[in-house]
C-alpha cells in the first residue's frame, strides 16, 4: 500500500508540476506575446491612419484634378472664341495699333440739353471711331420735368455721367 500512496503522491506531483508549468507556461507567454500583440495593434491603427491621409490626399487631388480638366475645356472653348474674335478683328482693320485710346470720364455734369447733346454726339459711332461705356447716366435737374421731352417752363439743365474708353482711327 505505501507503494501505492508513493505512486499517487508521484503522480500526484507530477500532475501538478504539469499544471505548475502549464500556469507559468501561459504566463510567461502573456508577458511576451501581449507588449508584442499591443505594438502590433498600435501599429495596425498607425497604418490605418496613413492610409486615412492618404485616401484624402488621393480624394483632393482627384476633385483639383476635375476642376482643372473642367477649366482646361472652358479655357480651350474661350481660347478657340478668342482666335476667332483676333481673326475678326483683324479682317475689319479693328488692329489696336491702328487705333488712339482716351479715356472719358464726365461725371454728374451739368449741362444744357443741347450741349449734352453735343457731348452725345461726340461720342457717336463711326467707321473712325467708336465708344466702349463703361457708365452712361442722364437726369433732369427737376423731377418734375421729362428728360425726352422739353416743355414750355421746364429747366433747361440736364445731368451727364459719361465714362468709358474712345477709340479713334490714327491717320494713315
Amino acid at each position: 500500500m505505501r507503494v501505492q500512496v508513493q505512486q499517487q503522491f508521484v503522480l500526484s506531483c507530477q500532475k501538478t508540476a504539469r499544471q505548475r508549468l502549464a500556469v507559468f507556461s501561459v504566463g510567461v507567454c502573456s508577458a511576451v506575446l501581449f507588449p508584442l500583440l499591443w505594438v502590433s495593434l498600435n501599429q495596425s491603427h498607425q497604418q490605418q491612419a496613413e492610409r486615412e491621409k492618404t485616401l484624402n490626399a488621393i480624394q483632393l487631388s482627384l476633385s483639383q484634378l476635375v476642376d482643372v480638366e473642367r477649366l482646361y475645356s472652358v479655357f480651350v472653348e474661350h481660347n478657340a472664341e478668342l482666335k476667332q474674335l483676333s481673326s475678326d478683328i483683324e479682317q475689319r482693320g479693328l488692329v489696336p495699333a491702328d487705333w488712339t485710346m482716351r479715356q472719358i470720364k464726365l461725371s454728374k455734369l451739368e449741362a444744357t440739353r443741347a450741349e449734352a447733346e453735343v457731348y452725345l454726339d461726340s461720342i457717336a459711332q463711326s467707321p473712325t471711331v467708336y465708344f466702349i461705356p463703361e457708365r452712361f447716366e442722364a437726369k433732369v435737374a427737376d423731377s418734375k420735368d421729362d428728360l425726352f421731352r422739353w416743355r414750355q417752363g421746364s429747366i433747361d439743365a440736364v445731368f451727364v455721367t459719361i465714362l468709358g474708353r474712345y477709340y479713334a482711327r490714327k491717320p494713315q
